[in-house]
């Protein structure tokens, strides 16, 4: 799923294992993807929308640290994530996709985490006095509509071409990270799309890219 992330939603995670990491925690939950968000070193649109309802890193850090306490501080080199955290990041993705998005964005990550009920992020939020009908409506400013007509092949064609482009440039800033994983994961991508492009235009009578 991360080869699908922004360099922003993967900024999120990596500053999430940055909090698990302070925590003494060894694992990453919903709590900490939340604290990922909010992060002061994280300019993106789910921090800005969170901020509109006072909720910082500071704040969010102390509501954390009183629902969840400091762990051993023992903390393995692979830090899992958890059921609930899994939970968040498949609902990020199915918020994407009905939106007809092929990536995952911060925005997308915070639809996610309002979908993940029963969570610590949830207890978080509500414990800052948060209304959370309210910044799914904030954030819905930030999201294209839910896809309700069916894509026609000039929608197709226009998604697999910023998908090639968004593939190159997440493949540039792994490479720049040293992920070469992701970087990999990114180019395989890259040519899965050029190569249904290639297909599309063929079955249609446009000249092969």
């Amino acid at each position: 799923m991360f080869e699908r992330f922004t360099e922003k939603a993967i900024k999120t995670i990596l500053l999430a294992q940055e909090e698990t990491r302070r925590l003494g925690h060894n694992y990453i939950g919903t709590e900490q993807i939340l604290l990922g968000l909010v992060h002061k070193n994280n300019d993106c649109v789910a921090r800005n929308v969170l901020s509109v309802f006072g909720v910082t890193s500071e704040k969010a850090r102390a509501a954390t640290e009183k629902i969840v306490l400091r762990g051993s501080g023992v903390v393995n080199v692979e830090i899992p994530f958890t059921p609930k955290a899994k939970q968040l990041l498949e609902s990020s993705w199915e918020a994407a996709r009905v939106r007809t998005q092929n990536i995952i964005d911060t925005e997308y990550l915070l639809a996610g985490l309002l979908r993940t009920k029963d969570s610590v992020a949830i207890q978080v939020l509500e414990s800052l006095g948060v209304n959370l009908t309210d910044i799914e409506t904030e954030l819905g400013k930030h999201l294209p509509p839910i896809a309700t007509s069916p894509v026609t092949v000039e929608d197709k064609l226009r998604r697999l071409e910023k998908d090639i482009q968004a593939w190159q440039a997440r493949a540039e800033m792994a490479r720049r990270q040293g992920m070469l994983g992701l970087v990999d994961d990114a180019i395989r991508y890259k040519e899965r799309c050029e190569q249904e492009l290639n297909d599309l235009k063929r079955k249609f009578g446009e000249n092969e890219t």
